[in-house]
């Protein structure tokens, strides 16, 4: 069975306080400005990416848009399909007309007391006349042109459909992001959180030991300084975070400020492992725009094929019966049933070339098509590749950041035991601890970095629903932010 009989058969059937205020309303607003659903869509353990992304497709307009124009263009192929059956069709009529025309037949016999021949005069028909007639027809012949129409028209829905996943991978592109970048801020925002809360330790005992002068002014200065880039960047990282939610919030049809929580970490999201380097033949001619173009070609092939085949002869069968007054021509006084029955031959004998100009604009646009479909394969290819160099980039920047972490770890334990014992200095601890905050930072950007990497592949090749193992939507257990 083909593909076009499956489709056919488917289709049928504040510092200090203050700044510690000002990083708990950072965490409230992100927490607050969410996009899921109110209610029962959040749940206990949250929203996932994978469920921000189905409902986003659920509700998206564009993707909804699609979707009629798919129903539109499977309509016109059941249109297509009508060809196909009978046409019956039926009418009535009644009708006045004169002059009614007359039979007028010389005898040539003389009556007795008659002046000449006797001549007979009869009216054939009546002035009036009315009935009922229904038609039934049928195409008997015309050489397949109504099957390369039918295909074409499958096409188109096929077509129709390729291009729906296309805006469908577009909508899923853009929840991703959305959802990465909230959960990138909301990591951000908790590692400069705790950041803050040492520094700001940090400080309180800088002035301390200055008051009691045990320490100088500088101490005390780089302390308040480091609490002040802390307090800037938990700023920017919250209103960067309330952006990010909004946007999600409006992906998924929600207004602002509905409750929810995102379950999914960038530990999660990073994939360990993706799709390295450009995929192959099959890969590419898998993609929504490249299989869009080659059904749309296909349904232009199709169409030639029906224009060629309309330069033939077609033949119909016709079946007339009407119930009418007068019944015939000369019977005028009486109504009845009458019938007919025929075969019609119809052939465009010369069409002054308008088909042949036809079947070249069809054959350039076909070559239009599969030219679109390479230069598709090769971008395809491209983001591919790109995405899995940004994808092996951030593994190497996050295994290196694990080590970073730890080293910078053990440098802040040592640096303050120094300054316990008298042989360090703060100057040493502060270097210390903002060594270890960049390289938390540095390894939440690079998980960052990994799952959009992963996004990115999944938007070239028109991927909606990732995979659950390896993939963005991984139900492994999640990494603890450092």
């Amino acid at each position: 069975m083909t593909e076009q009989d499956r489709e056919r058969r488917r289709r049928r059937g504040a510092r200090g306080r203050r700044g510690a205020a000002v990083a708990a309303l950072g965490l409230a607003a992100l927490g607050a400005l969410g996009a899921a659903a109110p209610a029962a869509d959040t749940g206990e353990g949250g929203v996932s990416l994978a469920d921000a992304v189905a409902r986003a497709l659920a509700r998206s307009p564009a993707v909804i848009a699609q979707e009629h124009a798919v129903a539109a263009t499977e309509a016109k192929a059941a249109q297509a399909e009508s060809a196909w059956l009978p046409r019956v069709s039926a009418s009535a009529w009644y009708r006045v007309s004169g002059p009614v025309p007359e039979l007028v037949f010389d005898t040539g016999i003389a009556l007795p007391g008659a002046s000449g021949p006797l001549t007979i005069r009869r009216e054939l028909g009546t002035p009036h006349s009315a009935g009922v007639s229904a038609t039934v027809g049928w195409r008997a012949l015309d050489f397949g042109a109504r099957d390369a129409r039918i295909a074409a028209a499958e096409a188109l829905a096929r077509a129709a459909r390729a291009d729906g996943a296309a805006r469908a991978a577009e909508i899923a592109f853009a929840t991703r992001a959305a959802y990465l970048t909230a959960r990138l801020d909301d990591e951000v925002v908790a590692v400069t959180g705790r950041a803050l809360g040492a520094a700001r330790a940090d400080l309180e005992t800088a002035e301390n030991r200055r008051r009691t002068g045990l320490a100088g002014d500088l101490p005390a200065a780089a302390a308040s300084s480091r609490v002040a880039e802390l307090e800037a960047r938990l700023a920017d990282a919250t209103e960067s975070g309330v952006a990010a939610r909004e946007a999600l919030a409006l992906l998924l049809g929600l207004p602002p400020g509905a409750p929810m929580t995102l379950s999914d970490d960038l530990g999660a999201l990073a994939p360990v492992s993706a799709g390295d380097g450009a995929p192959g033949a099959a890969g590419l001619d898998e993609t929504p725009t490249v299989a869009r173009l080659r059904a749309s070609e296909a349904a232009l092939a199709e169409e030639d094929t029906a224009r060629a085949r309309s330069r033939l002869p077609t033949l119909d069968l016709f079946v007339q019966g009407a119930f009418q007054y007068p019944k015939t021509f000369v019977e005028t006084d009486e109504a009845g049933v009458t019938w007919a029955a025929g075969v019609s031959l119809s052939w465009d004998a010369f069409d002054g070339g308008l088909v042949s100009a036809q079947r070249e604009e069809l054959a350039a646009k076909r070559a239009e098509l599969a030219a679109l479909a390479d230069a598709s394969r090769e971008e395809t290819a491209r983001a591919v590749t790109q995405a899995a160099a940004q994808a092996r980039t951030a593994r190497a920047a996050l295994a290196a950041g694990e080590r970073q972490v730890a080293a910078a770890e053990v440098y802040v334990k040592a640096a303050r035991g120094a300054l316990a014992a008298g042989t360090g200095t703060d100057l040493e601890v502060r270097s210390a601890e903002t060594a270890l905050d960049q390289a938390r930072l540095g390894l939440v950007r690079a998980r960052f970095g990994a799952a959009m990497a992963e996004a990115q592949r999944l938007r070239a090749l028109g991927v909606t629903a990732a995979p659950g193992r390896g993939g963005m939507d991984t139900t492994t257990t999640p990494e603890s932010t450092p």
